[in-house]
């Protein structure tokens, strides 16, 4: 649950203190149940899948590599690895 009011990451909806989110690992983003999804695929993320965040949007750990690499961007990663890590890996939900 998330405890306080607050507004999905995916669909800027406001989340009512009741009710059960995502979060990334960094805690910088808070999701629905429901919009916590891969934005390539729109597979549903659960906890135990792995991905990655590429521009701010989700990508399922299947998407991850191709979407990482048509970006111009480098990838944002939520965890809290190394910028200096010259390959970047998806992260586990928890």
């Amino acid at each position: 649950m998330f405890g306080l009011s607050g507004t999905c990451s995916a669909c800027r909806l406001q989340i009512p203190p009741n009710e059960f989110v995502m979060k990334t690992p960094d805690g910088a983003a808070v999701y629905h149940l429901t919009c916590f999804v891969c934005v390539t695929c729109h597979g549903r993320l659960v906890p135990g899948d792995r991905y990655g965040i590429v521009n701010g949007n989700l990508v399922c750990e299947n998407d991850y590599v191709t979407v990482a690499l048509s970006n111009q961007r480098r990838p944002q990663q939520p965890s809290s690895s190394s910028a200096s890590q010259p390959r970047q890996h998806p992260s586990k939900v928890r």
